[in-house]
């Protein structure tokens, strides 16, 4: 799908796939928060694990210095 076509950030990682990433990310939390209000009783939890992998993968060395080898198929998420 995204094979050496699209661009690649300083990091590696296609840009295309990450916007498509961080858009659903926004809009399933805006989501979740205009469903709360709707269900007093739940607890309604988001977990961005975008932002986890980016973190690991921009400050691999506070992770135990994390390699990618083979970053033709690094997304990044």
């Amino acid at each position: 799908m995204w094979d050496g076509l699209h661009l690649v950030d300083g990091r590696g990682c296609v840009e295309e796939a990450n916007e498509l990433v961080q858009g659903y990310n926004a809009r399933v939390e805006a989501q979740l928060d205009a469903l709360r209000p709707e269900l007093p009783g739940a607890d309604i939890v988001f977990c961005d694990v975008y932002k986890g992998v980016m973190e690991m993968i921009t400050n691999p060395a506070a992770y135990g210095n994390i390699t990618f080898t083979n970053r033709n198929y690094l997304f990044c998420m």
